[in-house]
């Protein structure tokens, strides 16, 4: 954790009614993300990686402090910016690690070619590749969802509503437009997010009635990983 800059982070699950409420009170002094397309949501698009033991799947699940996942994450079905990323949680602190990679560098992964590699020094590169060597990591489900998403500057606040999760049917295609999804959680269920340095303003904090509500256990990945064919029931 040495040097890693970690971010408190929380989620919860709300109702539309709820998400509606919030959304009117906050938009009156936070600012819309700027990934936002034409005053709204943006697309995500992530493919998670995890190990032959389903590692990251399981300490989840058991509620391990300290864990990490890799995944490779694209916006609004477009490949001119595609993030291979290293989240790393320590309870309820969050880092991120990333590089960015290109359509071809994306494909040859999903191919598993891994020779690119060779030829770059960024440490998430490397150290993806290591872990793939070393535990067999390999991708396992494709999580979608459409994000709107709030700023404050004090306290370096993000407040996102994820809205509409789909995964992929067993489909592993991260570039494809056009792959198979099927709906993971109920529509009028929403993922709210809260993500902050140091501190959370006492004016954001009573809006959200943080000491009302419970935060998740279970991850969106853990919601997903339920439809894949290798999924936390049938293995172990």
């Amino acid at each position: 954790m040495e040097g890693q800059k970690f971010r408190h982070e929380y989620k919860y699950h709300i109702n539309t009614m709820d998400y509606i409420s919030l959304k009117n009170k906050l938009n009156k002094f936070m600012s819309l993300d700027n990934n936002a397309i034409n005053g709204c949501d943006y697309n995500i698009k992530s493919l998670y990686f995890d190990d032959f033991k389903n590692t990251a799947l399981f300490e989840k699940i058991l509620g391990v402090k300290d864990r990490y996942k890799f995944r490779i994450r694209i916006y609004n079905n477009k490949s001119d910016l595609i993030k291979l990323e290293k989240k790393i949680k320590h309870g309820h602190l969050v880092a991120k690690q990333w590089t960015s990679v290109t359509k071809e560098e994306c494909e040859n992964i999903l191919a598993r070619d891994y020779s690119f590699i060779n030829n770059n020094s960024h440490p998430v590169l490397k150290d993806f590749y290591s872990h793939i060597k070393a535990f067999n990591l390999e991708p396992k489900v494709i999580v979608d969802y459409d994000r709107e998403a709030y700023t404050y500057k004090a306290g370096n606040v993000r407040i996102t509503f994820d809205k509409r999760l789909k995964t992929g049917v067993n489909d592993l295609g991260l570039l494809n437009p056009e792959v198979p999804l099927i709906t993971a959680l109920e529509n009028n269920i929403i993922v709210m997010e809260l993500k902050y340095d140091e501190y959370l303003p006492s004016h954001i904090r009573d809006i959200l009635s943080i000491g009302n509500r419970e935060a998740l256990s279970n991850s969106k990945y853990v919601i997903c990983r339920k439809y894949t064919k290798t999924n936390m029931w049938e293995e172990n």
